[in-house]
């Protein structure tokens, strides 16, 4: 069957550097600002990579397929490793890695350093479905230069093909995102610092509206680390869509509890999370859901052990074998 919708992101990461200091001959490593490295816009609108601040951003092509997708991460993984090599070799830093951490400790000279990109905090409004004032609140109230955390964030894309805009774009299409994608990646992700990034972004049904589909940002980076996972989140997003497609929305979200679900990824309770995650696969059961990858429970629920227990190196870029 044709996919059903078209698939995008705008993934982060952060940039660790090692270097030599000049005057000690010291080895240091730290995490320092994207914007000493990528420029504030992308050069074009091809896979591509800038600063959002202390955390770099892939600018990923929209692509037909998943296997698309993974390539057109790939290519921008490797236009951003390029030009940190540039910049290397011109320098005294003798490594560098990409880091898909939920989030991370700045110092104020670094952020100083960084330049006034780094020290806002936040970016346009996001909106929620459960409480359209309460991204928007979180993100506005945090003074930027003396906040000294900064979170990644794994924002993914789903563009109209044969589901249409509205499809995309409604409540019931969100709701089934936190149930399907947002719920497990909450179980697969157990690094304690995610529950800091729950406090200021994260939250459950938060979206962005733009012409082409829907924005679902709720994700944390995690799913660049490695393209199995990048494969995986994608495979999630397509469940959700076949469920819309199928007409089975309003009859799956009927039969669960969304409250445990929000608690689970608003609180970052893997504990909870793992509770849904059987809930929702037997919901597919029941109504039969089927996907390429989702041919029932005991078989995806040993797909996601082993992506669980996959071993992964911290460098995404020895993962995504570039380094």
């Amino acid at each position: 069957m044709e996919n059903l919708i078209t698939y995008g992101a705008d993934p982060e990461f952060f940039v660790e550097i090692t270097y030599k200091h000049k005057k000690t001959d010291n080895i240091i490593t730290s995490i320092e600002p994207s914007s000493l490295f990528f420029p504030d816009e992308c050069d074009d609108e091809n896979n591509n990579v800038h600063n959002d601040g202390y955390q770099a951003e892939l600018q990923v092509k929209y692509s037909n397929t998943i296997d698309e997708m993974k390539s057109n991460i790939k290519e921008g993984l490797t236009i951003a490793m390029n030009r940190l090599q540039k910049y290397a070799d011109n320098t005294n830093i003798t490594d560098f890695k990409f880091l898909c951490l939920p989030a991370i400790n700045v110092t104020k000279h670094s952020l100083e350093k960084g330049g006034r990109v780094c020290q806002i905090f936040g970016c346009k409004p996001d909106y929620n479905i459960y409480n359209e004032s309460a991204t928007k609140v979180n993100h506005c109230m945090v003074n930027g230069e003396t906040h000294l955390v900064r979170y990644s964030g794994g924002h993914i894309h789903a563009g109209e093909k044969i589901l249409t805009k509205d499809q995309l774009d409604s409540e019931m299409f969100l709701r089934l995102c936190d149930k399907i994608i947002g719920n497990t990646m909450v179980w697969l992700d157990t690094r304690k610092s995610n529950q800091l990034r729950s406090k200021f972004y994260g939250k459950a049904g938060t979206y962005r509206s733009p012409d082409y589909g829907v924005e679902y940002r709720t994700l944390s980076s995690y799913w660049l680390s490695h393209p199995k996972l990048t494969e995986l989140v994608f495979q999630l997003m397509d469940i959700c869509t076949m469920v819309v497609y199928e007409n089975k929305d309003q009859e799956l979200l009927r039969h669960l509890n969304t409250k445990l679900f929000r608690m689970a990824i608003d609180n970052y309770d893997t504990i909870e999370a793992k509770i849904n995650l059987i809930d929702i696969l037997s919901e597919l059961d029941r109504l039969k859901i089927k996907t390429d990858v989702y041919k029932g429970q005991k078989s995806f629920m040993t797909y996601l052990t082993k992506i669980k227990n996959m071993k992964m190196h911290s460098n995404i870029l020895h993962n995504w074998k570039l380094q």
